[in-house]
Order: C-alpha cells, then sequence, then structure tokens
C-alpha cells in the first residue's frame, strides 16, 4: 500500500504586508490487490525479500467413515464436511545468502498482524466485521487466546491427511535461505470467495536481519559505511476466490450402482399378442444391489406354460447411448434356480432363512478382501479383478441344504432329494447337464433363425408340436417389440420353470417334474467393452423330439410356485 500525494505551494508579499498564500495538494492511496503487494522502509532504498508469496490453506475434519450420513452432501456422490475448517496463512519467501536473522528472530510475532475486508484501511478482524482493524495473530496464539486454538492445531496436526504446519515459529536460522511462516487465522475464519476481489485478507509484518557482509566489514552507518541490520514491512493483500485456497483432509467419494441406470423386470407365462402380454403377471423394477436382504418377489402359478420365466433388462438408453458409452452393454452373468420338489416347507424354509441372513463386504482389520463378496447366507459372488467380472456362488450353507447333483433314487429312497440347484446360465453361457438341453435361452433382435431357436426352447417344455413350436416364436416377437430390444441394453432372458431329471440321475428314462416351489437368482453386470464379448452356444434338440414329461412327485399342472 502506498500512500502519497502532488501538491503545488506559493506564498507572496502583499501591499498589507500579510503573506498571501497559494496552495493545492491531491492526496493518492495506491493499493495492488492483484496477489500481494510489498513496501519497505529503512535505510536502503530496496527490499532484500525475495520471491515472496502468499497463500491461504483450509484444513478439513477428515471424513474417516465416507458412507454415514452425516456431514456428507447427496446421495450418491459424499464429500468431507467444510464446516469448522482450520485456516491459516502460509507466507514464503527468500533472502540473499548475506542475510540471517538478527539475535531475536527473522519475524518479531508482535508485529504480525491479519485482517479481512474489501480495503486494508477499513479491515475488520473477522468475517462478522463486530472489530474494525487487524488483528494480533501470533502475539494471540503464543499467549493461548486466539479463539478455538485447540480445534485449529487439531485440525492441522491430523495423521493421516493434515499438513502439519507449525503456527507462528519466528526462525531464528534459515540455512537454505528459505522461509516458511504460518499465521494462523481462526475456525472458519475466511470471508466467503467473492469473483469481484472484495473479500481479501490482508497480512503485516516486519522482517528483521542481518547483512552479515556489511556487518564483517565492521564499518558503522554513522560514517558513510553501508549499515548492517535490515528491516523491512511486508504488507500483502491476498484476493479470497473460489478455487484460490489450498485443501487439506478435503475427500470426496462417488458411488454409482448398475441399479440406478439398469432395471430388471420379471415376466410370468408367455403370451401369443400385445393384450395376453398385458393380462400377465410382470414384476417390473426389481432389482437391489444392497447387500441388506430384500423381500422376494412371491408369485404362485398354475401350470408350466404359466410359470415360465422372461428376465427383462431394462436399460437406460439416456446413459447407454451417450457419447463414450455407446459400447457399453450389460449381460447376465448367471442365473441360478432352486427347485424344492416337496408338498412340505422344511427345506423352502431353511432357504429362506438363508437367503434374509445380512450380507458381508468382507471387511478387514487390513482393509477389505475385494476377491468376493457375501450377499447373504445363501450367495456370494467371486470377483475376478484380472477379467472385471464377476460369478455368482452358492454358500457352503445352502449346498448343505440342495443339491447340484442329486443322487440317483433307488426302490428303497425313489426321491433322495427334493431339493436341486441348477445353473441356467454360467458366465454368459448356457450349460446343459448330460442327457439334457439348456434351460435358457435369450431372446435377442428377431430374425427367423432366433425365431426357430426360440420355438425350439419351447418344445423342451411344452411338447414337440406345433402349438410349442409357434408359440416360442410369438411370444419371443412379443417381448421384443414391447422392450425394443436391441441385444446391448434391453435384452430378454427366457428361462424354463421345469427340472428334468436325465437318464444319468434316475438310472432309467427321463422325468420331467415341476417344482412345488423355485426360486431364481440373476446376476447382472455391466460390460464397458474392456474385453472381447463372450459368444453363447445352446444346447437344443436338432429334431423337434418330444422330451419326456412324465410327472412325478408334487409334478403335475398343479404346482404351487415361488
Amino acid at each position: 500500500t502506498v500512500d502519497t500525494f502532488i501538491g503545488l505551494a506559493e506564498f507572496k508579499p502583499t501591499g498589507t504586508g500579510v503573506l498571501d498564500s497559494f496552495n493545492t495538494q491531491t492526496n493518492i492511496h495506491l493499493e495492488k490487490t492483484d496477489f500481494f503487494s510489498v513496501s519497505t522502509h529503512g535505510v536502503n532504498a530496496y527490499t532484500f525479500l525475495e520471491y515472496v508469496n502468499m497463500r491461504l490453506v483450509a484444513v478439513y475434519d477428515e471424513d474417516t467413515d465416507p458412507t454415514e450420513t452425516v456431514a456428507e452432501n447427496g446421495e450418491r456422490t459424499s464429500r468431507t464436511d467444510w464446516s469448522e475448517a482450520a485456516h491459516y496463512v502460509q507466507v514464503t519467501f527468500t533472502l540473499g545468502p548475506q542475510y540471517q536473522p538478527i539475535e531475536t528472530g527473522l519475524i518479531p510475532l508482535d508485529s504480525v498482524r491479519v485482517g479481512q475486508g474489501t480495503f486494508m484501511a477499513n479491515a475488520f478482524t473477522d468475517k462478522t466485521q463486530s472489530t474494525s482493524g487487524l488483528f494480533h495473530a501470533c502475539q494471540q496464539y503464543a499467549n493461548g487466546s486466539l479463539p478455538d486454538q485447540n480445534i485449529l492445531d487439531t485440525r492441522v496436526e491430523q495423521p493421516s491427511c493434515g499438513p502439519n504446519s507449525e503456527m507462528c515459529v519466528n526462525p531464528n536460522e534459515i540455512p537454505d535461505q528459505f522461509v516458511v511462516f504460518n499465521i494462523p487465522l481462526g475456525i472458519d475464519w475466511l470471508p466467503s470467495a467473492s469473483s469481484s476481489l472484495s473479500a481479501n485478507v490482508f497480512v503485516d509484518l516486519v522482517v528483521s536481519a542481518i547483512d552479515t557482509v556489511a556487518q564483517a566489514s565492521m564499518g558503522s552507518p554513522n560514517n558513510g559505511d553501508a549499515p548492517w541490520q535490515m528491516k523491512t514491512t511486508l504488507t500483502a493483500s491476498i484476493p479470497v476466490v473460489a478455487g484460490g485456497i489450498n485443501i487439506f483432509c478435503d475427500g470426496i467419494t462417488a458411488k454409482t450402482d448398475l441399479v440406478d441406470v439398469v432395471q430388471v423386470d420379471l415376466i410370468l407365462g408367455s403370451a401369443a399378442s400385445d393384450d395376453e402380454l398385458s393380462r400377465l403377471r410382470i414384476f417390473e423394477d426389481i432389482a437391489n444391489s444392497d447387500l441388506t436382504p430384500k423381500a422376494a418377489s412371491v408369485f404362485e402359478t398354475d401350470s408350466i406354460e404359466a410359470g415360465l420365466m422372461t428376465l427383462v433388462i431394462k436399460g437406460d438408453s439416456s446413459y447407454f447411448d451417450q457419447s463414450g458409452t455407446d459400447a457399453f452393454r450389460v449381460n447376465v452373468e448367471d442365473v441360478i434356480t432352486i427347485h424344492i420338489m416337496e408338498p412340505a416347507t422344511a427345506k423352502y424354509d431353511e432357504v429362506k432363512a438363508l437367503l434374509e441372513t445380512a450380507g458381508d463386504d468382507n471387511s478387514l482389520s487390513t482393509g477389505i478382501d475385494t476377491d468376493g463378496y457375501l450377499l447373504n447366507g445363501a450367495f456370494s459372488f467371486i470377483v475376478d479383478r484380472q477379467l472385471q467380472r464377476a460369478y455368482l456362488e452358492p454358500s457352503d450353507g445352502l449346498l448343505d441344504i440342495c443339491a447340484f447333483n442329486p443322487p440317483r433314487p433307488t426302490s428303497n429312497v425313489p426321491f433322495p432329494t427334493t431339493c436341486v440347484i441348477r445353473r441356467d446360465i454360467r458366465r454368459q453361457t448356457y450349460p446343459n447337464r448330460n442327457g439334457a438341453f439348456s434351460t435358457a435361452v435369450e431372446v435377442p433382435q428377431m430374425s427367423e433363425t432366433d425365431r426357430h431357436f426360440n420355438s425350439v426352447f419351447f418344445t423342451t417344455f411344452l411338447g414337440d408340436n406345433d402349438y410349442a413350436y409357434n408359440l416360442g416364436a410369438t411370444f419371443s416377437q412379443v417381448v421384443a417389440d414391447k422392450y425394443e430390444l436391441n441385444g446391448r441394453y434391453l435384452r430378454a432372458f427366457m428361462i424354463n420353470p421345469g427340472y428334468e431329471w436325465t437318464p444319468t440321475q434316475t438310472g432309467g428314462q427321463s422325468i420331467f417334474t415341476i417344482s412345488q416351489r423355485l426360486f431364481l437368482f440373476a446376476l447382472v453386470n455391466l460390460d464397458e467393452a474392456f474385453f472381447s464379448a463372450v459368444t453363447p452356444s445352446y444346447t437344443l434338440p436338432t429334431t423337434r423330439a418330444n422330451p419326456n414329461t412324465v410327472t412325478s412327485g408334487g409334478g403335475g399342472g398343479g404346482g404351487r410356485r415361488r
């Protein structure tokens, strides 16, 4: 800051012997607010400070748990709470190699003053603007009277993220000629940012140094020799602008679940027209990505045809059709069904209890085990980090109740198990057991070949007849038209609701049964086109051979299904 004037004075005698005076003066006040300004006073006509820099610093209270709701902003994006932030000014400068601090230190602490406002001449001690002027920040800090001083020290000294800067340390030596001096301001002290540069922080301090070259000459300024004790006043005005504050311990957590851009419908039954489809039971938006148990969608059907399950994947076009995501696709990674073939509820209750067991994100004392997560008591998914894929796997608890490969029946034990686990889709492929056909098929963008695959699929559980064959083609077309399937983010998959006991399982002929109760689980993932897509293949009848549709146990057309 510079205060000066331009003036003229003239004096001349008058005839009465009284001085007649004429004078004029224009006062000029100059203040530089670009970044900082420096004025100096002393016997020398220059400042011995070089490369002076000032920066405003804020230290937040570290958010060690970004999942909690306190101090978070938004549902999917959370950021560390910036209230009660510790604020200070960091002053840095260099001195020439001949300068060293005087015996009492380089910066007298009682000379350090700070304030805020538009101009230094009418500055305030804080943003409440209740007290005018600058306040002695380091003097208050030294005697422990700075407001909220303990909180400020705690913020700055946070071990994991704090800058651990020491406040108001008066250096008595500067071996590298570089000086860092931190001036505490307080908690939430800084004014709001202003694009018009009307919010500023003012710093005023004295720097005292010894010119060791002049001192070594043993001369005296009174004799015309160079002075060896140097002083200068450093005065700075720092504008508070958006993005102009250095921040420590800030953290941003962003979370986007696939369920935000993809949902799933479940269609029960089949239809030969749009009108018939509108009368079917359709569960809408049933997907979730939480590890907490969800209430299952429960349904009942009266026939195997009515129990056909069609899983429809509905991606949000506003996400998948934007630039950068136009190559993304949604895949059904795994589908597992559990078939319970007994009228009693014992097995059903055991499986249901596992499903209602809370999941686990595999958090350990050393961090998170990212090899997989326990979804609930019945399932976990295993993560392949290299391929960036995950797979659905039954838990040991579920395998103790239900078997993948049940033992053969005998004359004494015709039904060795009444609970069977079946993989309908495994890692985007359509597996089949020996002697059986694929139990799932995709409903793609329609063509004559596609319709044939879907038609043949219908014959595997409804019998080799024109009705089943034609219904498969018609229903596939109805679904493809209704959901505008595109094979990328709008896709549909049909799942056989029955269970076929193959000759290798029965030791004789095939037995096709309908389960009294059925659980369906699907794992859907987002393919961001990092790897080649999996090419699926089906095992379906090459001719329209009629599968054995003999029902046994609790089978038949009136099975209760869930």
